[in-house]
């Protein structure tokens, strides 16, 4: 068994205070005229290939060294790449990606290496087992396992995770929402599983919360509640859903700019005071692609006059009577919206006369 050679700490700091000026990357795909052109830093600071073999090595500074494995054939093969004694285990990046050949990850695969980041995507990923990143718990911030197939993976683990700010398994085959707990989680992207339905207390336990994705999770109604009270809650994504209905008390959070995207669903209908604004916040609303046939005035005038900068509704079938004639004579809320929206006729409201309306209606 080699010992994997990286660099010492005053190599490292060379490194650090090199980076302040260039931010080089450099790969060691072989061992030949490649390692001669790097610096001493960079020579020590990747494994010699023939250990780490068929993974790759690269240096992107000041971070450290990422290691790429695509091309890992089983998941002994990857296991074996860290079967071995690493002088610094504390690493950057790793990354696997249009893969075909690992189906299950089991405790220990990657011996005592920890990363900052995992990177797995377009692959065929079936399961996770427990523990297979707890060894990175004190240094892992981004965990990506997006485009496989995975029905198994230990979300309970999550609490552990001291300094996770991202995870994303969109693309995969999860039938539940995942119970999840976590004081340092800022991104969550579960987009693309068949979720069906987020329970009203499924985010509370992540206050830390700053955007959340389940965008095509086959979700039909959201419950009041389901994402108020967050401190932090600035992009909710939704689109691509079979949501007919947005329910009083939906969104509500402390921070000062809001994104609520629920374009491409079936929304008809709108409760008043389904988005929950405090004194300046701003919001942004995009409810193109859906059904909505009217714009209420009772709905939808507080949040004119209040924080909406906009409002982005194209391809929804507005009828364009008289109800709407609070919103076109006022130039001020015109501006307000994403330009493209239309009537039934094809009549784009922005071109509707609003001497029209304040004479008939």
């Amino acid at each position: 068994m080699g010992l994997l050679r990286f660099s010492s700490k005053a190599s490292r700091l060379a490194l650090l205070i090199g980076a302040i000026f260039q931010t080089p990357l450099v790969e060691m795909n072989e061992a030949s005229d490649d390692t001669e052109k790097l610096s001493p830093v960079y020579q020590t600071l990747c494994p010699d290939p023939d250990y780490i073999y068929p993974c790759k090595c690269s240096i992107m500074a000041p971070w450290g060294p990422d290691l790429n494995c695509s091309p890992v054939r089983s998941e002994e093969e990857l296991r074996n790449v860290f079967n071995r004694t690493f002088e610094d285990h504390h690493l950057h990046f790793f990354t696997v990606q249009n893969n075909g050949a690992l189906r299950h990850l089991e405790a220990g695969t990657f011996g005592d290496v920890t990363f900052k980041s995992f990177f797995f995507t377009k692959g065929t990923l079936e399961a996770i087992e427990p523990n297979v990143f707890l060894g990175s718990r004190g240094f892992l911030q981004y965990l990506t396992l997006t485009h496989q197939n995975l029905r198994t993976f230990p979300f309970e683990e999550i609490r552990q995770y001291g300094v996770l700010r991202t995870l994303s398994v969109e693309g995969n085959r999860f039938s539940a929402f995942p119970t999840l707990q976590s004081s340092t989680l800022e991104n969550l992207d579960l987009s693309s599983n068949p979720i069906s339905d987020i329970p009203v207390d499924g985010l509370k336990s992540l206050p830390n919360l700053y955007d959340f994705t389940c965008g095509d999770c086959g979700l039909t109604e959201i419950h009041p509640g389901t994402f108020t009270g967050f401190r932090r809650l600035s992009g909710l994504i939704l689109r691509s859903n079979n949501l007919t209905h947005l329910p009083e008390n939906m969104v509500q959070s402390d921070y000062y700019m809001v994104g609520v995207h629920v374009e491409n669903n079936q929304i008809s209908n709108v409760s008043a005071g389904a988005f929950t604004l405090g004194e300046g916040q701003k919001i942004n609303i995009n409810l193109a692609d859906n059904r909505l046939e009217q714009l209420e005035e009772r709905v939808w005038r507080p949040y004119f006059e209040g924080g909406l900068t906009f409002l982005y509704a194209e391809g929804n079938p507005f009828s364009c009577g008289c109800e709407i004639a609070w919103l076109v004579t006022n130039s001020e809320f015109m501006g307000k919206l994403g330009g493209a929206e239309t009537c039934q006729d094809g009549r784009l409201l922005q071109t509707l006369d609003p001497s029209y309306y304040e004479e008939m209606c």
